[in-house]
């Protein structure tokens, strides 16, 4: 039984008339490979996030798509974790957790897509199913740091990959 592939699945957002700025959208990708099979080498993921739904308790709920194919002009790419879990045990560890709460690691302010996704990455790094290369309350930081990589990434238009990755280390 083969370790899923998981990360910080980021789509970066530049026309939400709601904030003047541009601003990443967070959600956590997970990848069932078969072998030695990468992001790339499948062009399909899992794609598991918490959108804004003021009809429910907390004011989100939970939103789950399939990544086949070309992914959407917003999507940035991935920030990929190691992780001790099969992807059956990940996706059940994702649903367990509360579409709403209190952020638990600091970063950003109140509860949104990107203190959802870090609430869940602190509890598996708690579990020692994931580990860290920085502190918790750090993380916030190096993810968007990342994500402005990727987004440097997909302007070169040499870089052909639908799925472009690169690791949180």
């Amino acid at each position: 039984m083969s370790m899923a592939l998981f990360g910080v699945a980021l789509f970066w957002v530049s026309n939400d008339p709601g904030h003047p700025q541009p601003y990443f959208y967070w959600g956590l990708a997970l990848m069932n490979p078969e072998g030695d099979e990468r992001w790339a080498s499948k062009n399909e993921m899992d794609v598991y996030k918490v959108v804004r739904d003021d009809t429910k308790p907390g004011g989100w709920k939970r939103h789950f798509t399939i990544m086949t194919g070309q992914p959407p002009a917003s999507f940035a790419g991935i920030v990929e974790f190691t992780t001790l879990l099969t992807y059956e045990e990940l996706s059940g560890f994702i649903c367990d957790v509360p579409t709403s709460g209190t952020p638990s690691v600091q970063g950003p302010t109140g509860w949104t897509c990107a203190a959802w996704c870090l609430s869940i990455i602190a509890s598996l790094n708690d579990a020692d199913y994931v580990s860290l290369p920085c502190d918790a309350d750090r993380l916030y930081r190096r993810i968007i740091a990342k994500g402005y990589d990727l987004l440097q990434m997909r302007m070169d238009t040499s870089y052909r990959t639908q799925f472009p990755v690169v690791s949180i280390g």
